[in-house]
């Protein structure tokens, strides 16, 4: 019980203390008017110059928002307590930083939840995406798999962050490649060789892929799905690896507090 209150509670108050978007003066144009615009101008874009019609550019730029809103949300929690001096504190309390850190990665698995499921009704309201209702929850848990792989995802760059001086650089690469590389704007058959290859390895891939089958009415893989589930365990087990190996080579040298 005392874990699940580290996990939970713990997760909540750290969100709401050290995410700097958690804020009426941030988070509208943050997790709403930016990825609006990204689905506004990548959709109008894709249908006039690429290859496939423009419901394909609005589904993938929607989900791609909650890839944006996990990844930093889950590295910057860790990047904050190492700006404001207090990483090695959380780090030398008594609760085990799987359980610390593994609580952080809830709050963002559910704003990125909350904001693809907003821009998927924008692509809904102005594009030739339709959904039945039947479709709907399959398309929801779907969303919460890619927000929570996302995540993992996004604590494993805030762990390596642990060694580096710029903890935002990893966070800020790798959300533009996701959107060359996991399909959201450029079809499978468009990357090829080590892009392609890299694709697959990443977050995002193999669960918007089933999306777009749920919305298409197509029965989904199951390929798809566990793809994206064992993702979220990897990069959760590579997260807690990193944060204990980047933890002890931060002390040895001490940089642990220290950041450009």
């Amino acid at each position: 019980m005392n874990g699940l209150r580290i996990v939970v509670v713990g997760g909540f108050l750290a969100y709401q203390g050290l995410f700097q978007w958690f804020s009426r003066r941030l988070i509208l144009p943050t997790l709403v008017l930016r990825p609006m615009m990204q689905l506004a101008v990548f959709t109008v874009i894709g249908a006039y110059l690429g290859s496939q019609p423009a419901d394909f550019y609005a589904v993938g730029n929607a989900v791609q928002t909650t890839a944006r809103a996990s990844v930093y949300a889950a590295t910057i929690v860790i990047a904050a307590e190492r700006m404001n001096g207090t990483l090695i504190t959380v780090l030398a309390a008594p609760a085990h930083p799987l359980l610390v850190f593994g609580g952080r990665l809830l709050p963002p698995v559910l704003t990125g939840v909350a904001s693809a499921a907003l821009m998927m009704t924008v692509a809904m309201a102005t594009t030739g995406v339709r959904l039945s209702w039947s479709a709907t929850p399959s398309l929801l848990l779907l969303i919460l798999l890619v927000s929570a792989s996302c995540g993992a995802f996004g604590l494993v760059l805030g762990a390596i962050g642990l060694y580096l001086r710029d903890v935002f650089f990893l966070p800020n690469v790798a959300v533009y490649a996701m959107m060359l590389l996991c399909g959201v704007n450029l079809t499978p058959a468009e990357t090829s060789g080590v892009l392609a290859l890299l694709g697959e390895a990443l977050p995002l891939t193999h669960g918007l892929r089933a999306i777009r089958d749920v919305i298409a009415g197509r029965p989904v893989t199951t390929a798809a799905w566990t793809t994206e589930l064992l993702l979220v365990f990897a990069y959760g087990a590579a997260a807690c690896v990193f944060l204990a190996y980047f933890a002890r080579q931060a002390r040895s040298k001490a940089t642990l507090d220290l950041s450009s």
